[in-house]
This record gives structure tokens, C-alpha cells and sequence, in this order.
């Protein structure tokens, strides 16, 4: 049994109402009815199980997830299903088909409701549009609409669904901050308007009509602790976003439960709730691992295998030309200037269009030979799920930042930085976290007192490979675009590309 977090003020809470609730259901048991709320968020994409670094078992896969959901729905009568968010993109298998997979098999799994999540608009907003067209369920945004006033109706704000002679109303809510988590341009067209307002507006106008309210919500926890102080009556927010399991109820945010499932699908969330006359008397809540024990449903299976078969001949695509060798060897891209580092931080730099790029070597696992460039050699150079990331940095920081990447050279670390936008000199001879003697940013010496914008990939954003510096940065932009998806769309549209050596990276002399 996974662990729950619950405040102080929510475990006394919890004592209270559990109590309370035994008086409750035995003057009631007539009126009392229990709903099963099964939820799961940030799948990103993981459709399939996969094993987390520095693991040795697999976890996930959304055909285990629909063994444990139809299980559940043949043992309880009255079962909603809710996805928080962030599905439809993040690995090869649903970004190669923009997102299809994903819709094809929440369909399968008969959701009921999702709300849109700050990367689910990752393709553009025409692509998501299809995609909510072929969904057979909503996918609800209550706070999104085009910049010209106009609703955006393939994103409803609220559903109504029946369950157990109750009527619940469901209100989707997305971050005001989706500019900033996803690339701009994605969402040039529309505005994300402030989930309070929104929330009180709806709720105003469920009330008369449904016997509980859920919150179905993709927020940062600020956001949606905000909506619970000002907006009462507020049942269940099953939320994503965070990416934690968390169980919550306390007085302070109006006695909603809050839950929320990790990420990627590694376990189910399930919440029993107990009601009469629209009150909450109980509730129940269980993480469900999943895990290679639970076997995988054979028509989630049947609908994935045409796309894992079609994923080989997409990464047969070749996407351009190589005039010379580019060189991800290993012991070059950990020790110094190679040309692929600068292709790939170049890459970074111009699709976000920061001051200047940082990628670790160890990042880049491949080299590229003269000749065609397919997609799966792409993948292979650049294996991991990065997506790209663009911190503001200060000078001073920026130079802690490449003192760490290069303070272990001399033992081959991934961290040793490929970059665009600067030059820098170091000295291996001087000891770790003092050895970089220069920076030049566009030619000129770095102001340590001059704020940067610094574009690089999440594993580093995270204080990856001792990046620390980074880690406490303010975010700029969280584009969700995979580094290796932005170097695949460079290479297409430059159709033969030929970086060279020039000398960003020096040694002391």
C-alpha cells in the first residue's frame, strides 16, 4: 500500500467525519450512496509499461490500467472514471501519430471525463481539436476561449453526469499558466482565463441543478487552493499537474477531498465516496499499483499493436542529410566541443529563441554518419524523454553552472556542457568548481550581474548531473516540445545540415 499524505488538520478532519459518518448512515441508510471515482493524470503519453531509471521491475501501461478499471466497474455500480491531463503527448508512440493512440484507447476505456492539461496542446490547437472530435468523451477546459471572446467548444467547461440517482456536475479547469508550459505558439489564439472567476460563474449555475460538484482540474497547487478558498460547495478535486500522489481534506479549503495519482500511469486512484442529501458523510481512498502482475486487457493490446508496428516504419523516415560525420562519441561530447553538441544546442537555442543553449554530453549517446539521417538514428542519439526548457539565469550563475560541467571532465561525466550562444575557457588543472577562467556571451565578456535566458532540457532543469543553480531558476518556458522531436523538425527543414567545430569550448593554455 502506497503512502497518503494527508495535513494534520485533514487526519482529525478524516477521524471527525468518519465517526460522524456511522450516525449518519444509520439514520439514513435509506438516503446514503457511495460513487467510485477512479482517476489517473500526466500519462504523458506512456500507453506502454515501461521501467523507471534505477529500477528493475516495469510499472505502468495503459492495458493494465483497463484489467484494474473494468475489474472495478463489474464489482461497483456506480463508477466514474477521470483523467487530470497531459495524455496526449510525450513518447514516440502518441507524438508520431499526433496524439491518436492516446484517444483510441481512453475511448476503449469508456472515461468519462478529461480536462485538458497544459500540455495537451502540445500539437496545436487544429490537432487538438481532432483529437476532442474523435473522443468519445468530453475533454472540458472551462477556462480557456479564443482571444476574440468566442467559446472554444470542442473544450465544454462542465458535464453532468447520473449516478446512483445523483446528479454530479464536473467542471474542468486548466493552469493560467499553459503560455508558459507549453510552446507559445501553440496557443497564440487563445487565453486562460483565471480558474476562480470561472469556477464561482458555473458553480452558480450548477447549484440549482446537481447534488455534488467535482473539480476536475490541471492547476499548480497555488492555483487551486485559490478556487477552493473562494469558491464553497466544492465536493472532489481529482487534480494532475504535480505529479504526486497525494490524498487531502481539511477544513482550511472547504472540506473538498483532494486527490491526485503520480505520474505515468503507475498506479490508479480510487476514491469511495459516501453521500446523503448531497453531503460527503465518508470516504475511502487506495493507490493501485500497477504492476506486471495485473495482466493487460487484449482490446487495449489490439488497439496499440497497428501503431507499435506503424511506429517501426515511421522511424525508418529519413529526415535529411549529413555532409559530414556528427560526432556524439562518448569521450568527445564529455570532454569537449564536438559538432554534434553544437547542432543539438543550436537546436535549443533556436527553437526557443533564448540567449543561449545548454545540453550535457551525457545527454547525447550517439554519433551520426555521412549519408542519410533517419528518425531512428535521431533516437538513437537522443534516447531520453527531454523535453526543452528556458530558465533566466545571472551571469554569476550561469558560471557556477559550467565550473559544474566541467569540474569532473577528467573522469568522462555526462555533465560537461555542449552550448550555443557562448563561448567559455577552462583550465582542467585547476580544481573542481574553479576552472573556468573566460565566458563570452555574443562575443562580449559576461555580466555576472545581467540576467540571461538560458534554453536546456528538463533533466537539467531538474538540477540534473549537479546542476543545481539551475533547479532554482525561475522558468520562462516549458515548451513539452521532446528535444529529440525539435532536432527531427531542424533537420527536416534544413534538409542537409553540416555543423562544424568552432570553438566554444576552449582549453586554458
Amino acid at each position: 500500500m502506497r503512502k497518503k499524505f494527508f495535513t494534520l488538520g485533514a487526519i482529525l478532519l478524516l477521524v471527525l467525519t468518519v465517526c460522524g459518518s456511522a450516525v449518519a448512515q444509520e439514520d439514513e441508510q435509506a438516503t446514503a450512496t457511495t460513487i467510485t471515482i477512479l482517476h489517473i493524470n500526466d500519462i504523458h503519453g506512456r500507453l506502454d509499461p515501461f521501467t523507471p531509471w534505477r529500477a528493475e521491475a516495469e510499472v505502468g501501461g495503459i492495458a493494465r490500467i483497463a484489467t484494474l478499471v473494468n475489474r472495478i466497474r463489474a464489482e461497483e455500480e456506480n463508477v466514474i472514471f477521470l483523467d487530470a491531463g497531459d495524455t496526449i503527448h510525450g513518447t514516440n508512440l502518441v507524438n508520431l501519430f499526433f496524439g491518436k493512440p492516446a484517444v483510441a484507447v481512453m475511448n476503449r476505456l469508456d472515461v468519462d471525463a478529461m480536462v485538458v492539461g497544459n500540455h495537451d496542446f502540445n500539437f496545436g490547437i487544429d490537432v487538438l481539436a481532432a483529437r476532442a472530435e474523435e473522443a468519445g468523451f468530453p475533454i472540458l477546459g472551462a477556462n480557456v476561449r479564443y482571444k476574440t471572446g468566442e467559446p472554444v467548444l470542442f473544450l465544454p467547461p462542465y458535464i453532468i453526469v447520473e449516478k446512483g440517482g445523483l446528479t454530479i456536475g464536473i467542471i474542468g479547469l486548466v493552469t493560467e499558466e499553459t503560455p508558459l508550459v507549453t510552446h507559445p505558439k501553440n496557443v497564440e489564439d487563445l487565453e486562460f482565463l483565471d480558474p476562480v472567476t470561472m469556477t464561482q460563474q458555473i458553480v452558480e449555475q450548477l447549484d440549482p441543478k446537481v447534488d455534488l460538484i467535482i473539480l476536475l482540474t490541471h492547476l499548480g497547487i497555488a492555483e487551486e487552493e485559490a478556487v477552493l478558498k473562494k469558491v464553497p460547495g466544492i465536493a472532489v478535486v481529482v487534480s494532475g499537474h504535480i505529479h504526486q500522489e497525494w490524498v487531502i481534506r481539511s477544513e482550511e479549503f472547504g472540506h473538498a477531498i483532494r486527490v491526485q495519482a503520480g505520474e505515468h500511469g503507475r498506479v490508479l486512484g480510487r476514491l469511495d465516496i459516501t453521500v446523503v442529501d448531497g453531503i460527503v458523510t465518508s470516504f475511502r481512498h487506495e493507490f493501485l499499483p500497477i504492476t506486471p502482475a495485473i495482466e493487460k486487457d487484449p482490446a487495449i493490446e489490439a488497439i496499440l499493436t497497428p501503431f507499435r508496428e506503424a511506429l517501426g516504419t515511421k522511424l525508418a523516415e529519413v529526415v535529411g542529410e549529413a555532409e559530414i560525420i556528427l560526432d556524439g562519441e562518448r569521450a568527445n561530447v564529455r570532454t569537449r566541443e564536438t559538432n554534434l553538441g553544437n547542432l543539438v544546442a543550436d537546436i535549443l537555442r533556436a527553437r526557443t529563441g533564448a540567449d543561449i543553449a545548454i545540453q550535457n554530453g551525457g545527454g547525447i549517446r550517439a554519433s551520426i554518419d555521412i549519408g542519410s539521417i533517419t528518425l531512428e538514428e535521431i533516437f538513437t542519439v537522443l534516447p531520453f524523454d527531454n523535453y526543452i526548457v528556458v530558465l533566466e539565469l545571472t551571469g554569476e550563475e550561469i558560471w557556477q553552472a559550467l565550473d559544474n560541467g566541467v569540474s569532473q571532465v577528467e573522469y568522462l561525466r555526462g555533465r560537461f556542457p555542449q552550448v550555443s550562444g557562448l563561448s567559455f575557457t577552462f583550465d582542467p588543472a585547476r580544481p573542481a568548481g574553479e576552472r573556468i577562467v573566460e565566458i563570452l556571451i555574443a562575443g562580449e565578456p559576461i555580466d555576472l550581474n545581467k540576467t540571461y535566458t538560458v534554453a536546456t532540457n528538463c533533466f537539467l532543469a531538474a538540477g540534473g548531473d549537479g546542476y543545481i543553480m539551475f533547479k532554482e531558476a525561475r522558468v520562462v518556458m516549458e515548451t513539452g516540445d521532446l528535444l529529440r522531436d525539435a532536432v527531427a523538425a531542424y533537420i527536416r527543414a534544413a534538409e542537409i545540415v553540416h555543423p562544424r567545430i568552432e570553438g566554444r569550448i576552449r582549453l586554458a593554455s
